[in-house]
Order: C-alpha cells, then structure tokens, then sequence
C-alpha cells in the first residue's frame, strides 16, 4: 500500500487496511463529527412551513400536469385515465385491456414442467 495523507491533521501515514482515511482514531472522531455536523446542518434551516409549501408547490405542479395530460388525451380521442387509490396504492387505468383472467394462451403450460422436478 501507499501512504496516504490525513485530510483533518495533514499527516502522512501508512494505512492498515486499503480503506483506512485517517491517521489516528481522534483524526477519524474529528473527521465524522464535522462531517455529520455538516451533514444535520441544512435540516435545522428548513422549517416545517418551507417544508408543508414545498410539498403544496409540489402538489399543483402534479395537478397541471395531470390537467394537461388529460386534455391531451382528450384531443387525441382516447378515454381519459382514471386514477384511484385503493389501499395506499394507485392504481391508474385506460379503459380495458385485452387478456386478463379469461386469457387463454395458444401453447398450454404443462403442469408436470421440468422446473418441478
């Protein structure tokens, strides 16, 4: 291995292990702490208000989106999509589909398949 530079005191050392970064345990201390203060920093600045606005901000540009998606299907003469929530989850559709449970496939599966035995 090659020595390698402490980024917090600016020592030069020889690693122990290929992923080693710091000189010393209180280099690698130092270092985590001021990159976690860093990292927390930013949530203290953003308050609830900013955070409720952004997601109302949010929610109008999803609407237009959604308004103006529609209107485009609409000119183009297809069945606007229908949006419901069932359970937590969204569930969007065209009008129907070809297939579905009375599908029949033109080759049967067998039932005796090689991926059983």
């Amino acid at each position: 291995m090659r020595e390698k530079i402490c980024p917090e005191c600016g020592a030069a050392f020889m690693p122990r292990n290929g992923s080693q970064v710091c000189c010393s345990d209180k280099c690698k201390a130092a270092r985590k702490k001021r990159r976690d203060d860093d990292r927390y920093r930013f949530r203290d600045q953003t308050s609830e208000i900013a955070f409720r606005e952004e997601r109302r901000a949010k929610a109008r540009r999803r609407a237009a989106f959604f308004a103006a998606r529609d209107a485009a299907f609409e000119r183009a003469g297809l069945p606007i999509p229908k949006i419901e929530e069932r359970g937590g989850v969204r569930i969007e559709s065209r009008g129907t589909c070809v297939g579905g449970a009375a599908f029949r496939p033109t080759v049967p599966i067998s039932p005796k398949s090689y991926y059983y035995r």
